[in-house]
């Protein structure tokens, strides 16, 4: 119930070959391992609030073709 943008961690227990304790079983450390887990932004459902309609406008006819310049939606799809 940690809130998100705040570090988390995971913990690994690492182990190797070389010793082992009085019991025979192989020695370890714990290394803690930190994440940071981001929300995925909120985007708009396509023709909800943000539409972007472009029409053909070729001067010398109709090729049925245009050209999008999404670019300039950036800030519309990123919204908050």
């Amino acid at each position: 119930n940690d809130p998100i943008n705040l570090v988390q961690y995971v913990y690994i227990a690492v182990s190797g070959n070389n010793t082992i304790d009085h019991t025979g079983r192989k020695c370890y450390t714990v290394v803690p391992q930190g994440y940071i887990i981001n929300p995925l932004p909120t985007v708009d459902i396509v023709g909800t609030n943000n539409v972007y309609q472009i029409c053909e406008s070729d001067p010398t006819g109709n090729d049925n073709t245009e050209v999008f310049d999404l670019t300039s939606q950036i800030p519309d799809l990123l919204e908050g």
